[in-house]
């Protein structure tokens, strides 16, 4: 049996942010997706999920340099958690999606929810 990390999102862009270490240029950003249903009394619901994208090399994904704040966009990836311990000694999870696809899709784009 094979085992596969892909996911794929698409998602409104909210806050990015340049990084440069050394000589590869990354950038990392937040996205909002949203998942829409019915409650049991048949009202729409609609939860927001927000995501950490990492694109780790921008010359090989063009286009996060289009990237900007309500940008729609189609991520294509895989999910990489880690933990830490911050400054007080808490551990800390962390979960975000290192990119490999990346497309700015327009802006008129529908996002459709199926309920």
């Amino acid at each position: 049996m094979e085992f596969l990390n892909k996911i794929e999102l698409v998602g409104l862009v909210h806050q990015v942010k340049p990084i440069t270490l050394e000589t590869v240029k990354m950038v990392k950003f937040t996205m909002a997706t949203n998942y829409a249903y019915r409650n049991k009394q048949g009202l729409p619901v609609v939860e927001t999920t927000w995501h950490t994208i990492l694109v780790q090399d921008t010359e090989k994904l063009p286009a996060s340099n289009k990237l900007e704040k309500d940008a729609v966009v189609k991520v294509t990836g895989r999910i990489h958690t880690s933990t830490y311990t911050d400054q007080y000694g808490c551990s800390r999870f962390n979960t975000e999606i290192i990119a490999n696809a990346l497309e700015v899709l327009d802006k008129d784009t529908d996002l459709e929810y199926q309920m």
